[in-house]
């Protein structure tokens, strides 16, 4: 039964029994030779299994009938491993094309084009795997772990958190709320001043943010007159 043996399969893979995984699904194959969806479950466990060459087999056949995302990031690991960098790289490139890279598959360019030696592209992907591989949400992670060390007194840990934010994203908020800390709880008053005057500098402030600014710009005046 295709089914079952799919599902069996799926559940050997997920626990790394890859032997068991390949084993079982040559049988279901052999009884069932049309199945795409079988022949495609076993590539990747094939990859697994160091075989290569019969992912390579097996996918180039699958991708006569269907140019399958998932199909060619199994082919192009293959090549990748077998050496064969510049044919790996005409599977990636068709992936980027389809517009279904990640950052598994621009990881892989960056090493394919690093292998021959096109160290351009290896940096230009190398770039675009680290992009791919930040979440949009990091700076808001480390602005909470901030505001966390801020209200538990840790200041310094705090700052830290803040300038790690900023690093992955540049916020007004977490520039105002740095300057406060070296303001007005850490005493730096060229740090504040510095932070302050990055705050006022931010393109993204508006109205709503009025209130903020007549402060912030009050206190650069006062921190301006004690140095």
């Amino acid at each position: 039964e295709a089914d079952v043996a799919y599902d069996l399969a799926s559940a050997y893979k997920k626990m790394e029994l890859y032997a068991p995984a390949y084993s079982l699904l040559k049988v279901a194959i052999a009884a069932d030779t049309g199945n795409l969806v079988l022949q495609q479950a076993l590539l990747p466990i094939t990859n697994s299994l160091k075989k290569y060459n019969e992912v390579t087999a097996i996918g180039e056949k699958l991708l006569l009938n269907d140019k399958n995302a998932k199909v060619m990031v199994d082919v192009a690991k293959a090549y990748f491993y077998l050496k064969s960098y510049k044919k790996a790289l005409t599977f990636y490139k068709a992936i980027e094309a389809m517009d279904m890279q990640n950052e598994a598959t621009l990881y892989f360019t960056s090493l394919c084009y690093r292998e021959i030696k096109d160290y351009d592209l290896a940096a230009k992907y190398a770039k675009l795997t680290i992009t791919e591989g930040i979440s949009r949400n990091t700076a808001a992670y480390y602005n909470l772990l901030g505001s966390i060390y801020e209200e538990n007194a840790q200041l310094s840990s705090a700052v830290n958190a803040f300038k790690k934010a900023l690093s992955f994203e540049l916020n007004k908020n977490s520039y105002y709320r740095v300057a406060l800390l070296y303001d007005l709880k850490l005493k730096q008053t060229k740090n504040a001043i510095t932070y302050y005057q990055f705050y006022l500098k931010r393109k993204d402030l508006d109205k709503d943010d009025q209130t903020t600014i007549d402060y912030v710009k009050g206190r650069l005046e006062e921190l301006t007159k004690k140095k």
